[in-house]
């Protein structure tokens, strides 16, 4: 497989961490931040688009920024292949 540059191929850039990427956030704040559902983002996690988010001892879902940019990469890749 070769990756040819086209009209058509377009790239996104992955937008820069901050230097905050250890601070962590649950699912809830993630989901406001990328205009997701909880759900999607459960999902992107079950089909292991998102990796998975390590628990607090309660079972919370931890999130880094890290995490918020590939979700927000995910939403615009399906917004490219969404009609």
């Amino acid at each position: 497989m070769t990756l040819d540059h086209t009209p058509e191929c377009i790239l996104f850039s992955m937008p820069q961490v901050s230097d905050r990427a250890t601070s962590t956030m649950q699912i809830g704040e993630v989901a406001k931040l990328t205009a997701l559902t909880v759900d999607a983002i459960r999902f992107y996690e079950r089909r292991a688009l998102l990796p998975k988010a390590p628990r607090t001892a309660g079972r919370f879902r931890l999130y880094t920024n890290s995490d918020v940019a590939r979700l927000g990469f995910i939403g615009r890749c399906k917004a490219w292949v969404s009609p």
